[in-house]
């Protein structure tokens, strides 16, 4: 989706499943106008202040590291 690794941890979340089916996001996700045309076409949702926290790597087409640390925690992403 062409973002950084970090840019990607920090972006808002959203988990759908099939059971239970809900759509949970966290707050401010969804722009109102979504929010309804999902809500209208049958989908159950949740609002959630955060969901989890997250702390990835990405490998880079030439090999190196990019890390991303979620800032809702105590994480960090050091490398050498």
């Amino acid at each position: 989706y062409g973002m950084g690794m970090q840019e990607a941890v920090d972006s808002k979340k959203f988990h759908h499943q099939w059971l239970p089916d809900v759509l949970v996001v966290e707050e401010n996700t969804l722009s109102d106008q979504l929010n309804d045309k999902l809500f209208k076409i049958g989908h159950k949702i949740v609002k959630r202040t955060s969901l989890g926290r997250m702390d990835c790597i990405l490998v880079n087409d030439d090999g190196s590291l990019e890390g991303g640390a979620d800032n809702r925690g105590d994480n960090i992403a050091l490398g050498y």
